[in-house]
């Protein structure tokens, strides 16, 4: 029985090792993305092509070649506007508490093989 129980780990953490990153990857990339729409929102769009040569409807090409970031975005806003980046990994953290929930339920349910009689 341990060949299969080692197969099934192996398995399982392969899968974890590769997923896991790249799940938690795309959330803060989609938080990111989330946080420079509501940032881009509340410039005026003169304002925006002047600093960023280019109009909002632009913005995810603009996001992904690092031109418009939340930095340069905060630069733009008035003051006392709240930076959001401290809180771009909330919905990864809340994630990954969630995957370790599961996993904590899964070990629970794990019982031990009945005695061949």
């Amino acid at each position: 029985n341990v060949g299969a129980i080692h197969g099934r780990i192996l398995t399982a953490w392969s899968g974890a090792a590769l997923v896991g990153p790249t799940t938690l990857t795309m959330m803060r990339s989609r938080s990111e993305m989330q946080a420079i729409q509501a940032l881009s929102e509340a410039i005026p769009e003169h304002q925006f092509e002047a600093a960023f040569g280019a109009k909002k409807d632009m913005l995810t090409q603009l996001a992904e070649a690092k031109t418009v970031t939340i930095s340069r975005l905060m630069d733009l806003h008035p003051v006392g506007m709240v930076d959001p980046t401290p809180h771009l990994y909330d919905t990864t953290c809340f994630s990954i508490c969630g995957m370790l929930g599961m996993a904590a339920a899964a070990n629970l349910l794990v019982r031990p093989l009945p005695l061949p009689q």
